[in-house]
């Protein structure tokens, strides 16, 4: 499902400029429930008069809403840059500063990522169920390496998530930016003990994310990380960061085919183990350029995902204790892979991460920090049709 700009324009159009209805404003907090008072750092930049606090008061309109660049798109929608409008300054009487009020007041800088969903289409697929689990997962995180729900837009025909915007695209893109399309060793222990930690806390709440790789892990302007995409995820009653295993007897879940876990190809039951599986696989790609059981078609990449013993290039030349922490991820017994038992602690524990400081990961130096957004960077006004890869 992918709604370009101009399928969206009429109702883009009524929904961005003449729309009076009120959005949904979420906040997530430590405890899951929403809040409309506090600040929060997590908040987006205000501009003039326009401060966070209209977000988190519930005051928020689709009318303040401007939808402008595609950022990217997926299976159930996709993804814009959606910006607050200007606002007029308030009244001030400092004459001296009515130049910095009318500056304030020309540009809005406040930007978010808004998927917007074909609620008509979502029914006629029969993806309602992972629309509204996606809404339910977001609303209840609150982490620095996850995503702040801000607002949910729900109008007659679409249905829209307002989350943060990350500048730096994502680690698949970024990738292929790097000499030889590889991560450098220190970058992918960079990268991967953010997503560990990402996946501790998620596991923690009972969710099985179910959805790890390179085009989910989005970077931040700061250079850390993000992961984006919760409609494949699985929300449990308990928390899944026990060895308990969460019974899951549906068909295989839809996504990229390298990534699968051994269970879901086969259709066996399955809960958290399965993301320490696609962290694996995540890690073997930084690493290498490539997946590792991938095949000349969807069928044999599944056929070697269950069969195929796990095997490693030659080259580039990978640490060794790289290579013992992959290899015990991709086991393909579940209830002996590394994580199943003890959880993210026995792989905060590994060789491969000694040196890391978990507590104070945020205050770690990327391998890169995103230069400052411009709208025109990532827009294409040539070829409106074509993705912009930053989600």
């Amino acid at each position: 499902m992918e709604p370009f700009l101009d399928d969206l324009a009429d109702d883009l159009q009524s929904l961005s400029f003449t729309s009076t209805s009120t959005a949904t404003i979420n906040r997530s907090t430590s405890s899951g429930s929403a809040s409309n008072s506090g600040s929060s750092s997590l908040a987006p930049s205000a501009h003039g008069s326009f401060s966070s606090k209209t977000i988190r008061s519930g005051s928020l309109s689709l009318a303040d809403l401007r939808f402008s660049i595609r950022l990217g798109s997926g299976d159930i929608g996709s993804v814009y840059l959606a910006e607050l409008k200007s606002q007029p300054p308030p009244p001030d009487t400092n004459a001296g500063d009515a130049n910095n009020n009318n500056n304030k007041g020309s540009k809005s800088d406040v930007v978010f990522a808004a998927k917007v969903m074909d609620k008509k289409e979502l029914a006629s697929r029969s993806k309602e169920g992972r629309a509204r689990t996606e809404m339910e997962i977001l609303e209840l995180l609150d982490h620095p390496f996850l995503p702040s729900l801000y607002a949910v837009i729900d109008s007659p025909k679409w249905f829209c998530l307002l989350t943060e915007f990350c500048p730096g695209g994502d680690l698949h893109v970024l990738r292929q930016r790097q000499p030889l399309k590889r991560f450098p060793d220190s970058a992918v222990r960079f990268y991967a003990s953010e997503v560990v930690v990402a996946l501790e806390y998620l596991h923690m709440m009972g969710i099985v994310y179910r959805d790890l790789k390179p085009e989910n892990v989005l970077v931040r302007s700061d250079g850390h990380i993000m992961l984006t995409d919760f409609d494949l995820s699985l929300k449990c009653d308990e928390s899944t960061s026990t060895p308990h295993i969460v019974s899951d007897q549906k068909p295989p879940v839809p996504g990229t085919h390298e990534y699968l876990a051994p269970e879901i190809v086969s259709g066996e039951g399955h809960g958290s183990p399965v993301d320490w599986w696609t962290l694996g696989i995540f890690m073997y790609e930084l690493f290498y350029g490539v997946t590792p059981f991938k095949g000349v078609d969807h069928e044999l990449t599944l056929a070697n995902i269950v069969a195929r013993a796990l095997e490693f290039p030659k080259e580039p030349m990978v640490p060794a204790a790289a290579k013992d922490l992959i290899s015990q991820l991709l086991v393909k017994d579940p209830p002996r892979r590394l994580g199943s038992t003890m959880g993210a602690s026995a792989i905060k524990h590994h060789p491969f991460f000694q040196g890391v400081n978990w507590a104070l990961l945020r205050c770690t130096t990327p391998p890169y920090v995103p230069p400052p957004f411009s709208k025109e960077v990532v827009s294409d006004e040539s070829c409106p049709e074509t993705p912009v890869e930053y989600y």
